[in-house]
């Protein structure tokens, strides 16, 4: 929360400053209920480009933040739009026009947020059903490393953790057999042959398989993205 406030403070003088500066430099005879209209505007999209990365971002989720880069951009694109409407209307454009162009902005702003905010949704309702199995891979060594009583098996499995962490995220219908092989081993095999003793387990011989299959498994990947 204490991350968010100097955010909050900037788009509160954000909107104070759209809201005085116009004040203090438009005649008053020129003020109208367009004017008025296209001020608060200005201020609202002003303001929310300080609030709107703080909304998609305190989601804490790879969708919310991937918004934050379109929003970011929706919103300048209104904050200046607001900016020229409001000094056309202050210049040469009738009012009806300076409404037309208030209610087209309000109406871009409306549509590209809940467009952004769709394509969140589905992005994370993806990534629920599509779980990325590197995280139970990972979550499994460490929990054999835990169980384990061999320092150095422990920092073998330390480090297949940590390449598995760094390797390459899945693509649909790539690479499948590798992780298959490597689940298998992970979840079924290694498990096995944590509590033998050192000179009979053959825990050392599967790190070392599921580190050959991750590689092969990270060259199909590469391959199959580069052709992207």
């Amino acid at each position: 929360m204490r991350n968010r406030i100097p955010m909050f403070i900037a788009a509160a003088v954000a909107f104070a400053a759209s809201v005085l500066i116009p004040w203090l430099v438009i005649p008053t005879d020129i003020w109208n209920t367009a004017i008025y209209a296209s001020v608060v505007l200005l201020a609202v999209s002003t303001s929310l480009i300080f609030i709107t990365p703080v909304l998609f971002g305190s989601r804490g989720n790879a969708g919310g933040i991937a918004a934050i880069g379109p929003s970011f951009m929706l919103i300048v694109l209104m904050s200046v739009w607001s900016f020229g409407i409001l000094i056309a209307g202050v210049t040469v454009l009738p009012v009806q026009w300076v409404w037309a162009g208030n209610i087209v902005t309000v109406a871009i702003g409306i549509w590209g947020l809940l467009a952004i905010n769709a394509a969140v949704s589905r992005a994370n309702s993806d990534a629920k059903q599509n779980p990325d199995s590197r995280i139970e891979w990972r979550s499994m060594c460490l929990l054999l490393q835990q169980r384990s009583t061999d320092d150095g098996l422990k920092l073998n499995l330390n480090r297949l953790a940590e390449k598995i962490r760094f390797s390459a995220s899945s693509i649909d219908n790539v690479a499948k057999t590798e992780e298959t092989e490597i689940e298998t081993i992970i979840y079924n095999t290694l498990p096995g042959e944590i509590g033998k003793p050192a000179e009979t387990s053959l825990a050392d011989s599967l790190i070392g398989k599921i580190e050959e299959l991750l590689l092969i498994r990270n060259q199909k990947l590469q391959i199959a993205r580069s052709k992207f």
